[in-house]
């Protein structure tokens, strides 16, 4: 085998090797990284660096070498989880700079911090007065965690006691005009609701939407490409034909899910297919026909 060849052959199965030993890891080794974190990171990197460009080495060595570093971090992990002064041993635990508004000089001199570098590390919490901190923590993994004193705290409605409502968080149910199914049997919704959302937005081809995202309220946020939010909509025919092919869907779906009748429940399932098979077909059409038009009149820049 040709020596360059073979160079090839290991960097990539030391790079393979790297990706499947850090996804076993965990998501901890590529987050902030605590003392023992950044050392085996350290130690992993040099030695695969060095045993990907040594010939002399075979890929059974390299393998038992970053196998063996990473199940000792696995194994650290594992024991940091189970014993506290293991955990302290290997990790370490915070240490308090700042008491009561006051500096605490000693624990600085520990961590081998001067008043420079705390204030810079207290701007990057959006902190410029020392005299505005109460309390302040060096973290393992090297950030500093604040508390700000009672009167330079942010005022929230829990200060006003405002009653507020959950919003929870926004869940992308279409990607790059995919609608990804998972997501949406996860919270509970269904194709024939989305698509009926979509038709009540004036959107009615998947391919148009760069993302979609649904609240815990069901209040849809759509994300169309720019292309697509530039071109005239003169004629709306199309929309509310493919609207009413979308309604009928819906019903057809809901009929379905009611009735009892097997029977019955086959023939609402085949006609909401073919409902499908046709809303698929006019999309297609009016993609053909929208690439037809950027063809014969492009966009304006």
């Amino acid at each position: 085998m040709s020596t360059y060849l073979q160079l090839v052959m290991q960097i990539v199965f030391t790079y393979i090797s790297l990706l499947i030993i850090t996804r076993l890891m965990g998501k901890r080794e590529i987050s902030q990284l605590s003392f023992f974190d950044y050392v085996i990171g350290i130690t992993i990197g040099s030695s695969a660096a060095t045993l990907s460009v040594d010939t002399s080495n075979t890929l059974v060595k390299i393998f038992i070498v970053l196998a063996t570093l990473g199940l000792l971090q696995i194994i650290t992990s594992y024991l940091s989880l189970k014993s506290i002064s293991f955990r302290k041993l290997t990790i370490g635990s915070k240490t308090m700079l700042i008491k009561n508004g006051r500096i605490i000089e000693d624990k600085l001199k520990k961590e081998r911090l001067n008043i420079d570098e705390l204030t810079t590390k207290l701007r990057e919490k959006n902190v410029f007065n020392l005299s505005d901190v109460e309390f302040a923590f060096l973290e393992t993994n090297g950030d500093i965690s604040i508390q700000q004193k009672p009167n330079k705290q942010v005022l929230t409605p829990s200060h006003l006691k405002l009653p507020t409502t959950y919003s929870g968080i926004g869940n992308l149910i279409i990607r790059e005009g995919q609608i990804d199914e998972d997501a949406l049997y996860e919270y509970g919704l269904t194709r024939s609701w989305l698509m009926s959302k979509l038709g009540e937005k004036g959107v009615f081809d998947l391919a148009k939407i760069s993302f979609a995202q649904v609240d815990n309220s069901g209040n849809l946020f759509i994300d169309s490409y720019d292309y697509y939010d530039n071109l005239p909509s003169n004629d709306t025919s199309n929309q509310i034909l493919l609207a009413k092919l979308n309604k009928v869907r819906s019903d057809l779906l809901t009929y379905h899910n009611e009735t009892d009748n097997k029977q019955a429940k086959i023939l609402y399932e085949s006609c909401a297919e073919n409902i499908e098979h046709i809303i698929q077909y006019f999309h297609h059409y009016l993609r053909d026909k929208d690439n037809s038009n950027k063809i014969i009149n492009p966009p304006k820049h």
